[in-house]
Order: structure tokens, then sequence, then C-alpha cells
């Protein structure tokens, strides 16, 4: 590595959502912002948060992801 890019370190560049931020500091940082959520426990929050395993493909675990989908509902279909 350069010495000019040293200094950024490493950084991940493929990251997956699922499971990198834990239910209790979702649910911390949401009370300390006044930011309303659908749960106010951490096992009432995961399937907000956590896709299904048995996503059928990419195009599915998308729609879950995506806020703006209608049909996306926490993972209970």
């Amino acid at each position: 590595m350069s010495d000019s890019m040293e200094k950024y370190g490493r950084i991940d560049l493929h990251l997956h959502l699922d499971g990198s931020l834990p239910a209790g500091t979702i649910l911390k940082l949401a009370d300390k912002d006044n930011i309303a959520l659908p749960a106010q426990t951490e096992e009432g929050l995961r399937p907000y948060i956590t896709a299904q395993t048995e996503c059928q493909d990419l195009n599915e675990y998308l729609r879950f992801r995506d806020p703006a989908d209608d049909t996306a509902d926490g993972g209970e279909s």
C-alpha cells in the first residue's frame, strides 16, 4: 500500500447488512433520536431487521430490504 493510502486504513467493500447492527443498538439509537420503530424490544424488532433464511432469490431478499416496497413486511408473508 502506498504511504498516502496507509493513513486511511482498510475498508470493507462487501458488508451484509443483516446482523451488522444489533437490535439493542438500533433501539438505543432510535430512542436517543426519538424515532418510532415497529417494536420496542429486541425480540420484537428482529423480524423487521433480519431477512428470512428461505428467500427464493435475490429479488425476494431485496424486496424485504426496500422500505419503499409495500410488500416489505418485516419477514412475515
